[in-house]
């Protein structure tokens, strides 16, 4: 195999010339990768036009390539970067596409020149464009979990047969998804799992045409049978920088604030398994630090040389956030020595595939509903990660959110409390600030329709006429929102009472005391629905009925069929449905009621003991 390999790279570069040649320069002007709508098609075609010699015409080719290559990282799989495209509009420039590669010759795809480009998109090129495999296959080993003895494995368009000791394995825990660019499918990615016995076995891949396959482990790469040791060895080099000293599970939630899942697994952990040593990473600044001190949660001050000898000497990292600064702190290969267990912030209703497929680290996931994890392992979707690695554990937050409502509905004559919370918008997202969850301010936001609309609604006369009736009115923000209400550029008036994560209130206590929700496509709906409490859904974008466009990409949930409430797409439509709500002695709808009861399998308050068992099964 290994002279196969060799022999093909020898014709390619005979082909193309060797990757350390210059390549002319050609005037495709300053790239804008805003939007795949400014790929300069026609100067493509000006450089690939006239007559050449076979080596010219190469060298152009491998320009063009090499030009478009930023294009195809930046939007093949990010279907939310490409929102405000309509169909038609796409479907052009998959024409333009189609039309380029018609005059570039497919073996210019593979050139050693053709640099810029990965692996995964030249494969996913000659698939979708020519109908050709390509000339060889990569398979990477993107984890390893030494105490199960697994790699974690991803091909490109086609599945290889993985062998051990020259003998295939059957059955391997696998499936494929399907990177979409501009609303087609793009590129099909293979993700598996390969077990092993011991180091001291061989492992290697083949195809059935007798293609070479090399081995990417972590860079770098290996042809034919391969000692699992070396595997081994190459993707834990750098791990002695954080040697592992004694199992550790370090849990947070944001590093500015808890009272989230984090905090509700880790308080699981304290009273129910005292003989696995945890800490709680939070900053010391935070509000919540006081009241997780006194009840005997062992704190470290995120950032602080503390937090940092915890982050090198643990062996899991578990947390309801999974930003950079949570599970890769150094930045750098810190991440892998670890074990990294995401227990979501909110139920996953939206496609984040662009985001989530991003982070390569997560072990295991865990899920609320059933609906929300067969969304993220279904075969032929949009996630890379496999059924093995989601678990529908149920969110440990839900445990005590259960029994607080349980408790207060014994009490139904108290005041009713109408929650408003917004959750946030991509295109307002300011620059990252440093490490941790800070952002740098927007000059224009006052001035965006998110800011207005929200705004126009909690200053509303109709609004205070229902707090003077005896209402009460309380404000939650997204964390993001919070330092533009410090600042004040977002103000509100004083019978709306705030609360936030920064003010040290408890979501918890917020959600049971509430009575129906005002959002507009937070996932705080389904906090609400847990308890059967209702929920009013604000959409007052104009021509939007689900929020794509403006804040995510669209997944199963389907705001007018699987919705806890009805939905207002103007502030007028919103207060008569808060008014008809009043009237109606503030009541779920029966159809909603049906909905919230088939949307959760567990409301036993067993969550947090299911997800402890399912960290287990990681080894």
């Amino acid at each position: 195999m290994a002279a196969a390999l060799s022999r093909m790279m020898r014709k390619i570069k005979r082909a193309f010339g060797s990757a350390g040649q210059k390549e002319p320069k050609y005037a495709f002007g300053e790239q804008d990768l805003s939007s795949p709508s400014n790929i300069p098609f026609d100067a493509y075609a000006d450089a690939l036009s006239g007559g050449r010699d076979e080596e010219e015409r190469r060298r152009a080719e491998v320009a063009v390539l090499s030009d478009l290559a930023p294009y195809i990282h930046r939007f093949a799989g990010r279907e939310d970067r490409t929102l405000s495209i309509g169909s038609q509009e796409a479907a052009a420039i998959w024409n333009r596409l189609g039309d380029l590669f018609c005059i570039i010759d497919p073996e210019a795809i593979f050139s050693p020149l053709n640099k810029k480009m990965g692996f995964d998109h030249k494969a996913a090129i000659l698939d979708k464009f020519y109908g050709k495999q390509p000339p060889f296959l990569k398979v990477y080993v993107r984890r390893v979990n030494l105490e199960k003895k697994r790699l974690r494995c991803q091909a490109f368009v086609e599945m290889p047969h993985a062998l051990l000791d020259g003998v295939e394995m059957k059955s391997l825990p696998k499936k494929q998804s399907i990177r979409r660019m501009l609303g087609e499918d793009f590129c099909y990615t293979q993700e598996f799992i390969v077990p092993y016995g011991s180091d001291g076995q061989t492992l290697s891949f083949s195809v059935d045409d007798g293609r070479a396959v090399i081995l990417d482990v972590d860079g770098k790469e290996f042809d034919g049978a391969v000692p699992v040791a070396d595997i081994l060895s190459a993707f834990t080099a750098k791990w002695d920088r954080y040697p592992q000293e004694e199992n550790t599970w370090l849990i947070m939630d944001r590093d500015v604030c808890a009272d989230d899942n984090g905090e509700h697994f880790y308080r699981y952990m304290m009273n129910h398994h005292p003989e696995q040593r945890c800490v709680f990473a939070l900053r010391k600044t935070s509000v919540h630090w006081d009241r997780l001190k006194k009840e005997g949660f062992h704190l470290v001050d995120f950032g602080s040389p503390e937090y940092e000898r915890e982050a090198c000497a643990c062996s899991m990292i578990i947390s309801s956030h999974a930003d950079p600064y949570v599970f890769s702190y150094y930045r750098d290969h810190f991440f892998f020595s670890k074990k990294f267990v995401f227990l979501q912030h909110g139920v996953t209703k939206d496609d984040i595939s662009p985001w989530l497929n991003t982070i390569r680290e997560i072990d295991l996931m865990v899920a609320a509903s059933v609906r929300e994890r067969d969304s993220i392992v279904e075969e032929g979707g949009p996630y890379r990660l496999l059924p093995e690695e989601v678990g529908l554990t149920g969110f440990p937050r839900h445990d005590l959110l259960l029994r607080k409502a349980s408790a207060l509905a014994e009490n139904p004559n108290g005041p009713k409390t109408i929650l408003v919370m917004p959750t946030w918008r991509q295109d307002l997202l300011g620059k990252v600030s440093g490490k941790g969850n800070a952002r740098d301010l927007l000059d224009h936001f006052s001035e965006s329709q998110f800011a207005k609309a929200w705004s126009a609604f909690l200053n509303s006369p109709r609004l205070e006429k229902l707090a003077k009736k005896g209402f009460r009115v309380v404000f939650f923000p997204h964390a993001n929102l919070v330092p533009y209400i410090e600042s004040g550029q977002f103000s509100f008036p004083s019978y709306v009472e705030y609360a936030s994560n920064m003010t040290g209130e408890s979501i918890q206590d917020i959600f049971a005391n509430s009575s129906l929700l005002v959002t507009d496509y937070s996932s705080a709906a389904f906090e609400l629905a847990y308890i059967e409490r209702p929920c009013i859904y604000y959409h007052f974008e104009s021509g939007q009925n689900d929020g794509s466009g403006y804040h995510f990409c669209k997944g199963y949930f389907d705001y007018e069929k699987d919705g806890f409430g009805p939905i207002a797409r103007s502030e007028e439509e919103l207060f008569a449905l808060l008014e008809s709500w009043e009237a109606d002695g503030c009541e779920v709808e029966p159809e909603f009621r049906a909905r919230m009861a088939q949307t959760f399998p567990y409301r036993d308050g067993l969550c947090c003991e299911r997800a402890y068992r399912a960290i287990l099964e990681l080894g």
